[in-house]
């Protein structure tokens, strides 16, 4: 099924993501006592999943309406765009910790005003950002699916294990070692991000922007990425059976520089941790 593998990990940890903060704002509003905005806080999450569904469902219509070279140029700056937020998420999910105090502050002082709509504005913020940079990641990884039913099923069993983890962990039933969790699916990030990064760059070779569009070797006949193992690589590490000299140049040295950057900053904030404690 490697149709599946992009689409259930980018919505499994854009959706665990929002559920943890939606949980910690629960559980804060809680502990002061404040049961009485939970409403509001409804209010702002179902908004917030409204506005997310109608982006998702006009990128995808959009996309589907465009041809040629409007296609090609839409479908680049979609993985480009997508490979500028997923690295910066890589970044943000490592210092976000530092933030959670901040946070918390932001979520009493909305808690303590005579409007509820503060509160509700917060939750729609927190959903909206995670939906959009969801509909951003999807409509970028749609580009050259040949199985969009098994790539919306990724999608949607994605989200559920999400909302599972999130309402376990809300309740204590379950443990999760967040950090492994993140570092494990920020490691697959990176890899998607390059293929990415490489497909943007066919796109756009393919409307005429980008020099060098030959490919360099044609795979096509030994391990297709059209089916199969092919396929799967094409879904996990962005495998293309041909490739240009730019697209490869480019994959690898956006692979060695973004890991290189994230092991060495975790390593620096591990060691960092043991001297302190």
């Amino acid at each position: 099924m490697p149709n599946v593998v992009y689409p259930l990990v980018v919505t499994l940890r854009e959706g665990l993501e929002a559920a943890l903060v939606i949980g910690i704002v629960i559980a804060y509003l809680h502990r002061l006592g404040a049961e009485r905005r939970l409403r509001a806080l409804w209010t702002g999450i179902i908004g917030g999943v409204l506005a997310s569904v109608v982006a998702g469902v006009s990128v995808y219509y959009l996309v589907g309406e465009l041809e040629g070279v409007a296609e090609y140029t839409f479908e680049g700056i979609a993985l480009w765009t997508a490979v500028i937020v997923l690295t910066y998420l890589v970044h943000w999910m490592r210092t976000n910790s530092e933030r959670l105090q901040e946070f918390r502050q932001q979520v009493a002082m909305a808690a303590q005003e005579t409007s509820p709509w503060p509160l509700a504005l917060l939750a729609f913020v927190v959903i909206i950002r995670e939906g959009i940079e969801t509909v951003l990641f999807l409509a970028a990884g749609t580009v050259s699916e040949a199985a969009p039913g098994m790539f919306w099923l990724g999608a949607t069993l994605g989200l559920a294990i999400a909302v599972a983890l999130g309402l376990a962990l809300y309740r204590g039933t379950v443990r999760l070692n967040l950090r492994l969790f993140f570092d494990v699916t920020s490691a697959l990030i990176i890899l998607f991000a390059a293929g990415m990064l490489a497909y943007g760059i066919k796109e756009f070779q393919e409307a005429g922007f980008l020099p060098g569009g030959a490919a360099i070797w044609n795979l096509s006949g030994f391990l297709t990425d059209k089916a199969g193992l092919g396929s799967f690589l094409k879904a996990i590490i962005g495998y293309d059976d041909n490739p240009s000299l730019l697209q490869v140049v480019a994959y690898a040295t956006y692979i060695a520089g973004v890991g290189l950057y994230y092991y060495r900053f975790t390593g620096k904030r591990e060691k960092t941790a043991v001297t302190a404690g």
